[in-house]
């Protein structure tokens, strides 16, 4: 089993306009700045490194990046939490799922590679009940290109 060893938090107050609709799999076609509230499953990016003890820090913004291009994470998949309590998700559930779902969505050879760290983002706990959805994410400190995903 993955432990998931890094996290990070969406800053959001819910009032900045979200970024245009994407089609699901469509990765964006140049560098972009993106709420991470704003990534879909799939989408390559660079943000500010996360802290390695399993701590968390505000993430405000990323750069999304087409997956060719370098790139220091990868959003796994997005999970909806609807209805269930902040907490229990962030702690105990968000965790155990993300966990489940890099193991079936990660190409092997990333399952195994030290050189990579898995986690979650999420938002604040005052953007909640409007936004209830964790982004499962994989890490790395070098620069890679290519997806991480099966």
């Amino acid at each position: 089993m993955l432990a998931i060893v890094i996290t990070g938090y969406a800053l959001s107050d819910g009032s900045a306009a979200p970024a245009p609709p994407r089609e699901q799999g469509i990765e964006v076609p140049e560098p972009t700045a993106l709420s991470p509230l704003d990534l879909q499953p799939g989408d390559c990016y660079n943000a500010a490194a996360l802290p390695a003890d399993g701590s968390e820090a505000p993430i405000s913004s990323v750069e999304a990046v087409p997956c060719t291009d370098p790139h220091t994470a990868q959003v796994i998949t997005k999970l909806g939490y609807a209805g269930q309590d902040y907490t229990d998700v962030v702690d105990t559930r968000a965790p155990e799922d993300c966990a489940g779902e890099t193991q079936a969505l990660l190409r092997p050879e990333v399952l195994v590679d030290p050189a990579y760290s898995f986690g979650q983002i999420h938002p604040t706990l005052l953007s909640w009940p409007r936004i209830s959805t964790v982004a499962c994410i994989v890490v790395t400190e070098t620069p890679t290109t290519g997806s991480t995903l099966i």
